[in-house]
């Protein structure tokens, strides 16, 4: 009776551990208040590119599926400085689809927006952007080359 005992209680804990083992754990996201969307987006839509930059700083707060829309808006700045912090949020989203929309920036005038489209591109590699990586291995910027 005593290893009968012994055989289901160690069959019971195996297979807990091995259902745990299985089960793959949820992404947690801190509380989000109900107008931080909407507030990120009104920075996003202000004229002055700092506030545009102080959106996105609040975007990556944001769980994905809320941040993702506003990050592509950012994604299409004008200003340089947004663009970049917008590249480095979705970098950390580890987001394919910016990936493919940051790769058309490794042409940039600018090194910073052509260094950030690297990074976004490493983090979240897609066919699209790593075949359009071969054109920074003659880019004129050593950083942009060995990013």
């Amino acid at each position: 009776m005593q290893r009968c005992k012994f055989l289901l209680s160690s069959w019971l804990v195996g297979s807990l551990l091995l259902g745990s083992a299985l089960v793959q754990p949820q992404q947690a996201h801190a509380f989000v208040w109900p107008n931080a969307p909407d507030r990120a987006a009104e920075l996003l839509a202000s004229s002055d590119p700092e506030q545009r930059e102080l959106a996105i700083q609040q975007i990556r707060a944001l769980p994905p599926p809320l941040a993702k829309p506003l990050l592509l808006k950012a994604l299409a700045d004008e200003d340089s400085g947004v663009r970049v912090a917008a590249a480095r949020a979705a970098g950390r989203l580890k987001w394919p689809e910016a990936t493919d929309i940051v790769a058309d920036w490794l042409v940039d005038p600018d090194v910073r927006v052509r260094l950030a489209a690297c990074e976004a591109i490493r983090s979240a590699p897609t066919a699209k952007a790593v075949t359009a990586l071969g054109r920074v291995l003659s880019d004129s910027s050593e950083e942009v080359r060995m990013a």
